[in-house]
């Protein structure tokens, strides 16, 4: 028999792998709590709740499992799951805006930004940024609120919520895709070196191909005819959609120990190079 890659997010969780998640992404949690409380950053605030939010919803995925026909442990899992989605792609906003500070703050920059007018256009490429980031709650909301016409039997509205979380879903894939032509962008157009050769633009590139491959996945399985074949195959949206975000909440939490990500350019970089007035505050 040909497996199907598509398996159908509608069937009924297993508790095995729910319990399995459910430790993993405890295990993120405590992680980046544990930053929070050294670091004091924003984005540890974002990877500690959206970690949170998804060890409660694999508990109550576990709990599903157990009663399969518990129409309310079905909604309050699925509005758990799609209700915080967004904070996980906050953060990796929040990495490129402090980058994009970083990088047009830095004297090896290739633009002198100086003047008025270049000041302007930078704040305003900033701002650009972070307009869709703070669109990303509203696709958050529509995933929720296609979850309760999907799961509730008051509503009962299968084509409706299927709708929403097309919406959901591929405003989620469009801000990805702009996240990765926004660092393309800034890094051709502020770096120093070739992209291949900043680290940080690639690890940023990184984050950003973890979490697209989620959201292609959930594409694919939304717009195609998912089969419901989770008794065998429950292993193969848990390795699409959410091993990536274990990964990149690890990654997250480990790599940009000691402020790796936040550290400015080695004296060896900047000595000798031009200096201009900075735009923004470091972060």
């Amino acid at each position: 028999m040909i497996i199907s890659m598509l398996v159908s997010d509608a069937s009924i969780p297993t508790s095995t792998l729910s319990l399995v998640f459910g430790l993993l992404f405890l295990i993120t949690t405590l992680l980046h709590l544990y930053r929070l409380i050294k670091l004091r950053r924003r984005i540890y605030l974002y990877l500690f709740t959206f970690s949170g939010l998804r060890t409660i919803a694999f508990g109550l995925r576990i709990a599903w499992s157990q009663k399969p026909g518990s129409e309310g442990l079905a909604i309050m899992s699925w509005i758990v799951l799609s209700g915080f989605t967004f904070l996980i792609i906050f953060g990796i906003y929040d990495l490129l805006i402090s980058w994009i500070i970083s990088t047009t703050n830095s004297p090896t920059s290739v633009k002198i930004i100086s003047q008025p007018q270049s000041e302007k256009g930078v704040l305003l490429e900033v701002r650009m940024v972070e307009i869709i980031k703070y669109t990303l709650p509203a696709f958050s909301i529509f995933g929720v609120v296609g979850a309760i016409q999907k799961y509730s039997s008051e509503t009962n509205n299968i084509y409706s919520g299927k709708l929403m979380r097309m919406v959901s879903t591929l405003g989620f894939l469009s801000s990805l895709i702009l996240y990765m032509i926004f660092v393309t962008y800034f890094a051709l157009a502020y770096g120093s070196t070739p992209i291949s050769r900043q680290l940080k633009a690639l690890f940023l590139y990184m984050c950003g191909i973890l979490l697209l491959i989620e959201f292609i996945y959930r594409t694919l399985m939304i717009f195609a005819d998912a089969t419901d074949m989770i008794s065998r195959y429950a292993w193969i949206p848990h390795v699409f959609e959410m091993m990536p975000e274990v990964l990149l909440l690890v990654i997250l939490g480990g790599i940009i120990l000691g402020e790796w990500f936040f550290n400015d350019e080695s004296p060896e970089e900047v000595k000798g190079s031009r200096t201009k007035s900075s735009v923004f505050p470091k972060v």
